[in-house]
């Protein structure tokens, strides 16, 4: 990946976030929460990234220079707009419907993944039919166990500072 696409990306996603906090209707602190997820999921997810590579699992294209690291970080943090879409989806639908999309992610992810590693090979490549397995196990498990933490933490009716209303709603 360039510098110039990870602009492009990053101007796509913002455009997405905003579109989607207007969309499901977030107030400032859920779009904060979301960000605030992100930004740490994106650290995450550049540490998996790393892990990745020197496990042999797949290979990315990328700089590993400080800018260019910031600015993807940057891109992930845009990312935000699916915690909001998700966070839409837990209020109504619940674990049932948190547990679809976490199905439907895991079922989708990897042959899109594979579908954009081979009509843009510039940006990296998977490894073998061993390598979409775990794809598939790696983004299905964590998103389950997500979906279920999800649903007893914010269920669980803790309140906020001075009786302030329940987190979740």
């Amino acid at each position: 990946m360039t510098v110039r696409q990870l602009y492009l990306f990053g101007c796509l996603y913002l455009l997405m976030l905003i579109a989607t906090a207007v969309l499901t209707r977030a107030t400032v602190r859920r779009i904060a929460g979301a960000l605030a997820g992100a930004a740490v999921g994106g650290v995450a997810a550049l540490g998996i990234v790393e892990a990745g590579e020197h496990a042999g699992w797949w290979h990315m294209a990328i700089i590993w220079e400080p800018y260019f690291l910031a600015l993807l970080w940057a891109n992930l943090v845009l990312c935000a707009y699916a915690l909001l879409i998700t966070w839409r989806i837990a209020r109504r639908f619940g674990v049932r419907g948190l547990a679809a999309v976490a199905l439907a992610g895991a079922i989708l992810g990897p042959p899109r993944d594979y579908w954009y590693m081979r009509h843009f090979p510039e940006w990296g490549s998977y490894g073998g039919a061993c390598s979409y397995l775990r794809d598939l196990r790696d983004l299905f498990c964590p998103a389950v166990r997500g979906a279920r933490d999800h649903a007893t933490g914010l269920r669980t009716g803790w309140r906020g500072p001075a009786g302030g209303p329940t987190v979740g709603e």
